[in-house]
């Protein structure tokens, strides 16, 4: 069968790296007897990673139960591409959250990770006691989203987190489009919900500096603070914690739907004023930041961690696509 893969930021043909982890999601369709082709030699079948408008009229020439689309967004950022006219137009459906494979009828699949890092755990002694935020200034009129949680706190625990990432530092009339923005695409979603907005847009005194390796970043700090984008999937931000030695609170679903072992950060809720409590005292608390270290090396250590390899996750999922791409032709 030939088979057309779309990249994950256009409408048009995925380019693959010989070399990179998603060279592996193609060799297994090849293996699998596929064919791997552009958009514009009459495929077959298509794979979606994520959906442009501009792809309707590509669709409209593949059979319906030849469509797979993979999901790289969330409902908090791209809310559009959750609607149920999107979601119909895909017979296969893959999803980085059992939560939303569960809701929309897909499978799930573990979220592909940079396990590559280099621990340095002999510099814990000479790290900054203070929390580490890398993550970009978002906003979201989505249910389920974390960003107004993280703006908030950022702001209101200057002392004890310092704040790295995109945006924080642009505008307030860029920071007022980005809402209006975000209003408008969460309206045409029919998921919009009107949280209450921290109108606090200025530049956080806390702020630091966008990044270029986080690695580096992470290991000059003992401690994360990883919010996750929205409550129902994991990306790779508490991976980047754990790999580079952080002891990490985090705000996000429950690990262990993920494959990620509860004891290897400190999990807390959405209430800020608990969670503003969490960061002033784990420092303080020796035992519990000595019990979640050797939790986190347990966990590095072991096949569990292992699974979530990005190499090998694309493999698998390339497997799992061209498994049902397959039983369509029967």
């Amino acid at each position: 069968m030939k088979v057309a893969i779309t990249a994950q930021d256009t409408d048009g043909d995925f380019n693959f790296d010989s070399s990179g982890p998603w060279n592996e999601f193609k060799t297994a369709l090849l293996e699998d007897g596929h064919k791997v082709v552009r958009l514009s030699e009459e495929p077959d079948a298509i794979i979606c990673n994520n959906y442009s408008p501009r792809l309707l009229s590509r669709l409209k020439s593949i059979p319906y139960d030849r469509r797979a689309i993979i999901f790289w967004e969330s409902p908090t950022s791209a809310p559009q591409v959750f609607h149920s006219k999107v979601l119909n137009l895909f017979k296969l459906k893959f999803f980085p959250s059992p939560i939303w494979a569960s809701k929309f009828n897909g499978e799930y699949f573990l979220w592909p990770q940079n396990t590559g890092y280099c621990l340095n755990a002999d510099s814990w002694d000479s790290r900054a006691s203070k929390f580490c935020v890398i993550a970009s200034e978002q906003f979201s009129f989505v249910d389920s989203e974390l960003y107004s949680l993280r703006r908030r706190v950022v702001r209101d625990c200057t002392s004890i987190i310092d704040l790295y990432g995109y945006g924080w530092d642009r505008s307030r009339f860029f920071k007022y489009y980005r809402v209006f923005q975000e209003i408008v695409k969460g309206l045409q979603s029919r998921k919009f919900k009107l949280q209450q907005l921290d109108l606090r847009l200025n530049t956080p005194t806390n702020y630091v500096n966008s990044v270029s390796d986080k690695a580096e970043i992470l290991q000059k700090y003992k401690f994360s603070l990883v919010i996750e984008n929205n409550l129902e999937y994991v990306t790779e931000k508490i991976f980047d914690a754990l790999i580079n030695g952080c002891v990490t609170v985090y705000v996000g679903p429950s690990l262990g739907a993920f494959g990620i072992p509860e004891e290897v950060c400190f999990a807390s809720g959405k209430n800020v004023k608990d969670l503003i409590g969490v960061l002033e005292d784990l420092p303080h608390d020796a035992k519990k930041v000595s019990s979640i270290r050797d939790s986190m090396n347990g966990f590095l250590g072991s096949e569990e961690f292992n699974q979530h390899q990005n190499s090998l996750v694309l493999r698998k999922l390339g497997m799992r696509v061209s498994e049902q791409l397959k039983s369509r032709t029967k």
